[in-house]
């Protein structure tokens, strides 16, 4: 029987595989892209949240820069340009997601509300926290009072909006389509690391605020950083569970077992900062 009109020649068609594309469904390409010659708008429409793992890996490079006690001639130079690095990475991402979402005006719900892709939607923020620690290490000592004043209401308003994701990616989590201990992943902790990076944020900037003004932000930093351990906790107890039960992932998907160290290594750091 000849396939209908409305019907796509095998030869046409290419099945997603990539989890974090945020699509379902069967990808269109013509014989040339099969090929590898996809164009650039095919290219944005499946640029996820999940690029922001390197500027969040690129910023706490900076910062671990910035906090070595055997200094030599140019290391906080090298520190400096690890920054502009950052900074130039973060704003193409966010150009890249954003011309996304005016092209593909659906795909910004659906990278909120995908199982997968909206777990790294917390990248974005924790690159915001390296690069708001980093502002204040590399600029305080060069600034006014003003950086104070701004990064003290920056500050305020990471940890409002932090707090609002974790509780809102959660519940979506809780409500959604049931996920199974064989399904999970390191990744189911990361909507409460950037609410937990309130204590590394708030150890930064505690030392150059006013008393009346670092009190608060250090009590606040202190306990959404208990927080988020707590919660990560209770989720490295059910990974122990499912690698004891399950075995290992899939070979595609082990590189993301680095995410359950994140949550140790980021208290170590504050540790260090503050101490």
């Amino acid at each position: 029987m000849p396939p209908s009109k409305t019907q796509i020649p095998p030869h046409r068609r290419r099945q997603s595989t990539n989890s974090l594309e945020g699509q379902t469904g069967r990808l269109q390409f013509s014989h040339h892209k099969l090929h590898g010659d996809v164009g650039h708008r095919d290219r944005l429409h499946h640029f996820t949240w999940a690029w922001f793992t390197t500027t969040m890996s690129t910023g706490g490079i900076a910062l671990l820069l910035s906090q070595i006690p055997y200094r030599f001639h140019g290391l906080t130079e090298i520190g400096e340009a690890v920054l502009i690095l950052d900074l130039t990475l973060f704003l193409i991402f966010c150009g890249s997601l954003t011309t996304r979402f005016i092209l593909f005006p659906k795909t910004f719900l659906a990278s909120l509300l995908h199982p997968t892709e909206s777990l790294f939607f917390a990248t974005f923020w924790i690159s915001i926290a390296n690069i708001l620690s980093n502002i204040q290490i590399y600029g305080g000592p060069r600034t006014g009072l003003w950086l104070e004043s701004t990064l003290r209401v920056l500050f305020w308003v990471y940890t409002a909006c932090t707090f609002v994701v974790a509780v809102g990616q959660y519940f979506f989590l809780f409500t959604g389509k049931p996920l199974t201990l064989q399904s999970f992943t390191p990744a189911w902790i990361l909507p409460v690391f950037p609410i937990m990076l309130c204590g590394t944020l708030a150890g930064t900037l505690g030392s150059s605020q006013p008393p009346r003004h670092a009190l608060p932000i250090l009590v606040a930093g202190l306990s959404f950083q208990g927080l988020g351990f707590l919660i990560a906790m209770f989720f490295y107890s059910i990974y122990l569970g499912r690698l004891m039960s399950q075995g290992l992932p899939s070979p595609n998907t082990r590189p993301g077992m680095f995410i359950a160290v994140g949550n140790g290594s980021y208290r170590l750091t504050i540790a260090f900062i503050t101490s």
